[in-house]
């Protein structure tokens, strides 16, 4: 006997529905409850943790070898951006620079030979110097070395060692220096040690004579190399001989009455100058003679004779005026004596 399991009722075994309401009389096919995912499952027959691992690691290790192999061809490779129109050109790379030393090559020893070869000088700023004996010599090749004559018959030998230049020098009574070459500017300036091997060593500064300075220029005058503008003659310091008085016109003056620069000299029986005033720019005034009395009070330079003492040189520069100038010797030496109003 069966019900209905929706109104409960009394239903033939056979029938598919209910007579009564209607219901079907057929359950529903059961389905199964999925079942639970293990998170942790069991491993495989024949699976190793270990070899996994190790697996992983070296998979690892080829994908960061293959990576470093790309980067590397990324960066050899010049970056290009396509231009429209521009046609495509090779890229050249530069050919890498070479390498470079801590120890720079020095310089050859042929060529400091070279730089020594030629005319020397001892420098007249060196306390060696001496006007009188310059000490110049001149070095030429012979062979691998360098060989030359000096002052007062000398001789000099120069060759290259241990990377400087050394040399021998031999004087006249036979005896030899070692010489020692350093440049002070390769080429133009050397200074040079000489050792005779017994306590005894000296050095002096070499130039080229090409180097040596120029003469300093003078704006002294003289006397001939300028024009003339008034001489007198007289024994004016009393040393029994007679010495000339002269005014000189300076940068190109040859007027006395303009007003550029003059010079009044004083020069002894030997025309040496023993006396040179200062410049001045005081003109002589010629037309002023007119109101002159005497000649000695004419625009001009005049000796005045004294009752004692030394004589006056006298420059006057306008007749009755009072416009001069006065020089005297006082025993030593000439100096300003008076000057006019």
């Amino acid at each position: 006997m069966r019900f209905c399991s929706t109104c409960g009722k009394v239903v033939p075994e056979d029938c598919a529905f209910c007579v009564h309401c209607g219901a079907s009389q057929t359950p529903p096919a059961s389905t199964p409850p999925p079942k639970a995912l293990d998170p942790h499952p069991a491993p495989g027959p024949g699976f190793s943790w270990g070899r996994a691992l190790s697996a992983g690691l070296a998979c690892l290790a080829l994908l960061g070898g293959l990576y470093r192999g790309w980067l590397a061809r990324q960066s050899d490779t010049p970056s290009q951006v396509a231009t429209p129109g521009a046609t495509s050109s090779p890229v050249v790379s530069a050919p890498p620079p070479p390498p470079t030393s801590s120890n720079p090559t020095p310089a050859s020893s042929t060529a400091d030979l070279s730089l020594a070869e030629g005319e020397w000088t001892v420098d007249p700023r060196d306390p060696k110097y001496s006007e009188s004996d310059p000490g110049t010599f001149s070095l030429h090749r012979e062979g691998s070395e360098l060989r030359g004559a000096g002052p007062e018959n000398s001789s000099f030998r120069l060759w290259t060692e241990g990377g400087q230049l050394v040399g021998e020098a031999l004087e006249s009574g036979g005896k030899s220096w070692k010489m020692r070459w350093e440049w002070l500017e390769p080429g133009r300036r050397v200074r040079l040690a000489l050792s005779d091997g017994q306590g005894q060593s000296q050095q002096a500064s070499l130039i080229r004579p090409t180097e040596l300075p120029a003469p300093a220029s003078s704006s002294t005058p003289t006397p001939g190399a300028l024009p003339l503008l008034y001489e007198v003659t007289g024994d004016v310091n009393k040393d029994g001989r007679l010495e000339k008085i002269q005014v000189l016109g300076l940068d190109g003056q040859t007027q006395p009455d303009s007003d550029g620069n003059k010079q009044m000299l004083v020069l002894n029986s030997d025309s040496e100058v023993i006396f040179r005033s200062e410049s001045f720019q005081e003109p002589f005034h010629l037309d002023s003679d007119v109101y002159a009395q005497k000649p000695e009070e004419r625009a001009g330079v005049h000796i005045l004779p004294q009752t004692s003492g030394y004589p006056i040189i006298r420059l006057v520069f306008a007749s009755a005026s009072g416009n001069f100038v006065d020089f005297k010797f006082n025993g030593a030496k000439f100096v300003l004596a008076e000057v006019g109003d």
